[in-house]
């Protein structure tokens, strides 16, 4: 009965080794592929402000915004 529990653990030892081995070339296939699915990553487009382009800031605290200032502050009671 141990020669059979024996091979059975050899086995299990391969597989694992075997599954092992394909998943490091999955996860290297995965870490070269874009977020489309093609082999070059696509690139962030970088975020800037919709009036003026400037990274800086965004377009709701835009300086060149036409509207006065901003909402004040909402005060607490």
């Amino acid at each position: 009965m141990s020669q059979i529990t024996d091979q059975a653990e050899a086995l299990r030892q391969q597989a694992i080794g075997l599954l092992m081995a394909e998943r490091q070339t999955i996860d290297q296939k995965l870490a070269t592929l874009g977020a489309d699915g093609t082999e070059t990553p696509t690139i962030k487009k970088s975020k800037a402000c919709s009036i003026c382009s400037s990274e800086s800031h965004n377009a709701r605290t835009c300086p060149q915004k036409k509207g006065g200032a901003e909402a004040p502050p909402i005060q607490s009671t």
